[in-house]
């Protein structure tokens, strides 16, 4: 048998270790601290942190900022405590601060996500003190709203009865019959599964019923006492262990609100990945019940790890928001390396290496201080080169002043019979060379 969610604070309140700090007196008095996430250790961005007085009255309320931080400055010293409320995390209350003449106290209040398991506390919280608690917390949040002498409060959670889940913005209605009619009132629970009913008419029967989609519990008729605070839970069967459901999500920026394409998003320790589209939308189908982390990353962004329940045969709709973050990039190092501008020399180093002929390179022509190609080749053993007579009526002034190279004292015959001297075959910068001069 399963056992029903026990607090109505369903996160577990970790606080941080007062320290009062001397000040000067004409600075006046301050609280200031950090609401962070449980599990992450994260400051918690837009957290509502309400300062309340000895008598549970509200005196300031303050938003934390980008590193969950809030300050209440200038206040009157007395006894005071802190209420945090945020979207999708149960409202917790701090233990009293003492605030003494020109002190500042420091406050950490630890949340828990929803679907995350209570974190275990050094001390375990006595009936006494959650009940303290619970009453000063509703308190603060019923003042004015109800008559002590007609009417009571009536608080509860609403929860899955497979896994015990709380279950957020389900209907819940208050029915009593009076004067032969049927009268109700009806509110929605929170993110963290709860409800309240601040004016809750005093009775003997009163019914309490809980509407999700087309699944509806109406539980036995209780009574309600004037000036005082009952509890009533509502479980509903929502979900089956033996089926598996689906994640259904959307990635934006936290602060502009626009979608964040390409963001990586996983379950951990499982197969399902997947990247957001356009509209920042993720799916996982098929997932199996139990307790998953989800995380979320983009390149620019601080990544994000929350855990999720999977509750067989549900679609869970997540809402995610990523927080910019600048990125320390590591060093660039730039290698360079030299390049063999002349790919055709290959040949001419695999010849040279088996010393295969006579190779002339960059150093021999400044060493010999070169001006043609010729004047190199007048000096290669068994190479001669002599002026070259033009042809028997031949016109052509360029042909007077060419010479004839002779390779071993050997003429090369073209094709149509005539003789021209043998040339070497010559390359410069690894090109093939035509025309030596």
């Amino acid at each position: 048998m399963r056992s029903r969610p026990a607090p109505l604070l369903l996160a577990t309140l970790v606080c941080g270790a007062l320290t009062a700090l001397a000040a000067p007196a004409a600075s006046g008095q301050s609280v200031r601290g950090a609401v962070v996430d449980e599990i992450t250790q994260v400051g918690v961005r837009g957290v509502t942190v309400v300062l309340l007085d000895a008598k549970a009255s509200e005196v300031d309320r303050r938003t934390t900022d980008d590193r969950g931080r809030f300050s209440f400055e200038g206040i009157a010293p007395g006894t005071y405590s802190l209420l945090a409320q945020a979207q999708g995390y149960p409202s917790v209350l701090s233990p009293e601060l003492n605030v003494t003449p020109g002190a500042t106290v420091e406050q950490t209040v630890q949340i828990a996500a929803l679907s995350a398991a209570p974190a275990e506390a050094e001390r375990p919280e006595t009936p006494e003190e959650r009940a303290t608690s619970l009453a000063r917390m509703l308190a603060a949040m019923c003042e004015g709203q109800y008559d002590p002498a007609r009417e009571g409060i009536l608080v509860g959670v609403v929860y899955d009865r497979e896994t015990s889940v709380p279950l957020p913005d389900v209907l819940t209605r208050l029915e009593w019959v009076e004067d032969g009619r049927i009268h109700s009132v009806q509110t929605r629970s929170s993110g963290d599964g709860s409800f309240v009913f601040c004016a809750a008419p005093a009775g003997e029967a009163r019914v309490l019923t809980a509407e999700l989609g087309d699944v509806r519990d109406t539980g036995a008729s209780f009574p309600i006492r004037a000036g005082t605070i009952k509890r009533r839970d509502v479980a509903l069967a929502l979900s089956s262990s033996d089926r598996p459901g689906d994640v259904l999500g959307r990635v934006t920026d936290f602060d502009t609100g626009e979608p964040i394409a390409s963001a990586e998003v996983r379950l951990k320790d499982t197969g399902f990945t997947a990247v957001t589209d356009a509209s920042g939308q993720f799916a996982f189908h098929n997932v199996p019940w139990g307790v998953y982390f989800l995380e979320v990353e983009h390149l620019g962004y601080a990544p994000q790890v929350q855990p999720v329940r999977i509750m067989g045969d549900r679609a869970h709709d997540l809402r995610i928001r990523l927080a910019t973050e600048a990125i320390e990039i590591a060093p660039v190092r730039v290698e360079v390396h030299a390049r063999d501008w002349f790919g055709g020399m290959r040949g001419f180093r695999e010849r040279k290496s088996r010393g295969f002929g006579y190779f002339i390179d960059r150093k021999d022509i400044e060493k010999r201080g070169a001006l043609r190609v010729l004047d190199i080749l007048r000096e290669i053993p068994g190479v001669q080169v002599d002026r070259a007579q033009p042809e028997q009526g031949e016109l052509n002034p360029e042909r007077t002043t060419t010479e004839a190279i002779y390779f071993r004292g050997c003429w090369r015959y073209q094709p149509d019979g005539s003789r021209v001297a043998t040339s070497p075959v010559l390359y410069v910068n690894g090109v093939k060379s035509a025309t030596v001069s």
